[in-house]
């Protein structure tokens, strides 16, 4: 008779090919599952709507969340410099044209005749008017880019609801 490692027999080999087997064996039946429940994944699921496939992707996103946020108030504080700067740079000129153009004794248009300058007229009161409402309804104190920030979180929070 043979003698194995540490001076066992042939029932040592034996009972490894035994549990050997056994492994092949589940090995095989958790194969059969795992593509049962992967088709059945794909028949209830069709696409990548697979449960799983979704969480995963819901974290990635979660954990992704604090940078687009940080970008967002990066985007809107400098969305709120250029308001800034486009009111003050072209009412300015605005006021300069006038002023040459009566220097010159050129008829000077009005700020009523002059459609492109109402509508930035608008569009500045419009911005105003809605940092007013967000002012109105919130009871703390903000500086200007803080109120285009929570404009924009207030209309974000809202949709998600």
């Amino acid at each position: 008779m043979e003698k194995g490692f540490g001076g066992m027999d042939g029932a040592f080999h034996v009972a490894v090919k035994t549990i050997d087997a056994h492994f092949a064996k589940a090995d095989a039946i958790l194969q059969i599952v795992h593509s049962k429940l992967e088709h059945e994944f794909e028949v209830t699921y069709p696409g990548n709507a697979n449960p799983l496939k979704l969480l995963a992707r819901k974290k990635r996103l979660q954990d992704e969340l604090p940078l687009l946020r940080e970008e967002c108030d990066k985007l809107l504080a400098a969305k709120q410099d250029l308001i800034d700067a486009a009111r003050t740079t072209l009412v300015k000129n605005r006021t300069l044209l006038c002023q040459l153009q009566a220097r010159a004794g050129l008829p000077v248009s009005c700020d009523a005749d002059d459609p492109i300058y109402s509508s930035f007229v608008k569009t500045l009161e419009e911005w105003d008017h809605q940092l007013e409402i967000v002012s109105v309804t919130e009871s703390h104190e903000f500086t200007r880019p803080d109120l285009n920030l929570e404009l924009f979180r207030s209309k974000v929070f809202k949709r998600d609801e």
